[in-house]
C-alpha cells in the first residue's frame, strides 16, 4: 500500500525510559488512533502485539529490548481502548543450547508483568501468511512463514538501535524477522523446517552467517538478506514503530557491540516504520545509500525515506547526530555496487 501522506516521527529523551516512550507516543496520539481506529474499521481482532528485540537470552542492554520500552507502550495502548495486549518474539541465540524466547522474556523482566499482557513464543505460534524468498542454495522455490499471531495483531515494532555487520544497522523493519517461524517449498508446500528458519533471510538455505565465508556475507548474502526485508515487510508492514533509544549499540553487532557512550535515553515513535528507520540511519552518522533494503523498502511504496519530508515532533534529530562506529565488516560491505542495487531492485 502506497504511502502517500507526510509522516510523522517524533523523538523524546527522559532518564526514565518508560516516560520518555510514552510522551513520544503522546506527541503522534493522533495518527496511532487514526490507524487504530481502521484496524478496528476493517473488523480485524482488537489485540495488539508488541513485538521487542530479543535477539539473545543474555542480558545485554544493548543487544535486547528493555522491558521499560514496552510497559510504556501496553500503558498508553490501554488508554486508547479495551485491547489485549501480548508481547512476543522468535529469540535466536543462547549460550550452550538451543534458544528459548520464554527464557528470553523472563531474563529480560517481561514475566514480571503477566497481569498487563500475555507473553508468546512466535516460533510456537501456527503460520498466518507466506512470502517468497530469494535463496542461492536450495534446488526449489522456498517460501518463509510469518506467525499468525503477527498477522492477525496489530503490530509495534520495538527494535533496540543496533549495528549490523553487512546491513550497518538494524532497525524497525529487520526486527520483523523475529516473526518469522516456518519455511516450505512453494510448489507443493512441503514444509521444511518450523520455529528458527532466520537463516533463510541471508540467502544460503538454512546457513547463518557464522556459516559463510566472509565473502558470501559481505555480497550475495547482503544481496539476499537486503531483498527478504523488502519482501518480508510487504507481507506484514509493521503497523506502528517504537524505538527503544535506552541504549545505541555500536561495534560488533547485532549480540555483540558496546552501548555508545555519546548518546542514549531516547525514544522513537511513528506510524510509518521506514521513516523511523531513515531517521536512525541519519542520526547515527550513516548514508542512506547504505541501506538499500530502507530505500527500496521506500521506493516501493512501505513509507518514506527522505528525511526532509518528514514531520519531526520532540528534539529535532539533528540536534542528537552521533557517528557512531559500525561493525568492523561493514567498510567491505559497503557502499553498495551498481550492480548489487540493479540486483536487489530486480529480486524485490
Amino acid at each position: 500500500m502506497a504511502t502517500t501522506a507526510i509522516p510523522a516521527v517524533s523523538i523524546t529523551r527522559d532518564d526514565d525510559q518508560k516516560t520518555a516512550v510514552k510522551n513520544a507516543l503522546d506527541l503522534i496520539r493522533d495518527e496511532i488512533t487514526d490507524k487504530l481506529t481502521r484496524w478496528n474499521d476493517a473488523g480485524n481482532k482488537p489485540q495488539v502485539l508488541i513485538k521487542p528485540n530479543l535477539l539473545s537470552t543474555n542480558q545485554n542492554p544493548a543487544c535486547n529490548t528493555s522491558v521499560d520500552s514496552c510497559l510504556g507502550i501496553a500503558e498508553f495502548i490501554k488508554v486508547l481502548g479495551d485491547y489485549t495486549i501480548l508481547v512476543g518474539d522468535g529469540t535466536t541465540y543462547e549460550t550452550g543450547h538451543a534458544p528459548s524466547t520464554m527464557q528470553a522474556l523472563e531474563n529480560h523482566g517481561y514475566a514480571e508483568h503477566q497481569d498487563i499482557w500475555t507473553l508468546v513464543d512466535l516460533h510456537e505460534d501456527d503460520t498466518g501468511a507466506w512470502f517468497d524468498n530469494v535463496n542461492n542454495d536450495v534446488p526449489r522455490q522456498v517460501e518463509l512463514g510469518i506467525a499468525k499471531l503477527a498477522v492477525e495483531s496489530f503490530v509495534v515494532s520495538v527494535p533496540k538501535i543496533k549495528t549490523h555487520d553487512v546491513l550497518g544497522l538494524t532497525m524497525c523493519l529487520k526486527n520483523m524477522m523475529g516473526t518469522l517461524n516456518a519455511a516450505r517449498y512453494k510448489d507443493d508446500a512441503t514444509q521444511i523446517m518450523r520455529g528458527d528458519v532466520k537463516g533463510y533471510m541471508h540467502g544460503f538455505g538454512n546457513r547463518k552467517p557464522h556459516d559463510l565465508t566472509k565473502e558470501q556475507n559481505i555480497g550475495p548474502s547482503k544481496v539476499a538478506l537486503a531483498a527478504n526485508l523488502v519482501r518480508l515487510a510487504a507481507c506484514r508492514p509493521p503497523d506502528l514503530a517504537v524505538v527503544d533509544g535506552s541504549t545505541i549499540m555500536e561495534g560488533p553487532g547485532p549480540r555483540r557491540g558496546n552501548v555508545c557512550s555519546d548518546i542514549g535515553g531516547l525514544a522513537m515513535a511513528s506510524t510509518d516504520f521506514i521513516a523511523a528507520d531513515a531517521t536512525c540511519t541519519a542520526m547515527t552518522g550513516f548514508s542512506l545509500d547504505s541501506f538499500q533494503y530502507v530505500k527500496l523498502a521506500g521506493e516501493n511504496g512501505l513509507g518514506v525515506y527522505d528525511v526532509a519530508s518528514i514531520d519531526y515532533r520532540g528534539i529535532p534529530w539533528e540536534s542528537l547526530k552521533v557517528e557512531i562506529k559500525p561493525h568492523p565488516l561493514f567498510s567491505e560491505a559497503s557502499p553498495w555496487t551498481p550492480e548489487e542495487i540493479e540486483e536487489i531492485a530486480q529480486l524485490v
